[in-house]
């Protein structure tokens, strides 16, 4: 876990100690350490760290009404440290984006690994949402692909492949992308 940042929000200073000691000894960047909920979300926001490590029991504003905010944000991976295990807690966390969880007493091998798989959990999130942009881009640019090959070989009595290749060498001529020159077909159309 060398150069992770963490964002430490955990209201019992003897357990934030011990765990800025557990991470800064498995090479953990502490960029922030505070005790309540507000000062949680506005460290997290500011500092952009990798890690949210929360204990659920943070005064002022709630650790899930963090977690949701810091969730929707899509800027850190989110770990809660709980007294104990419930059924309703753990929901809770599923649904407000905690990615790992750990229930006291901690200890070296127990909070790492949950740490690391909430760590690995989020980078794989925020891959697959990248996918997902770059195939409604993709799609987008099909659809309007699609539409202005049809305006061509209805205006110019083109094929479909015909007026594939028109769009594709207007748009290495001009420098511009396909669905630019789609665009403007399209434009001039209406």
């Amino acid at each position: 876990m060398y150069g992770v940042r963490v964002v430490l929000a955990i209201s019992d200073l003897p357990l934030q100690r011990t765990v800025r000691e557990m991470l800064s000894k498995s090479g953990c960047l502490i960029v922030a350490a505070v005790e309540d909920g507000r000062s949680a979300l506005q460290a997290t926001l500011n500092c952009q760290p990798d890690l949210l490590l929360l204990n659920n029991k943070l005064p002022g504003m709630g650790c899930f009404e963090v977690a949701n905010i810091v969730t929707e944000s899509r800027n850190s991976a989110i770990a809660l440290i709980s007294d104990s295990w419930e059924e309703d807690l753990l929901e809770q966390a599923k649904r407000s984006g905690v990615l790992g969880f750990v229930v006291k007493p901690l200890t070296e091998a127990s909070l790492l690994p949950a740490l690391d798989i909430a760590l690995t959990s989020f980078q794989r999130i925020q891959k697959l949402e990248k996918e997902v942009d770059h195939l409604k881009r993709h799609i987008e640019t099909r659809k309007v692909v699609e539409k202005a090959k049809g305006i061509l070989m209805r205006k110019r009595g083109l094929n479909e492949d015909e007026a594939f290749r028109w769009i594709q060498q207007q748009s290495m001529n001009k420098h511009a992308s396909m669905k630019a020159i789609a665009q403007a077909i399209i434009i001039t159309e209406k």
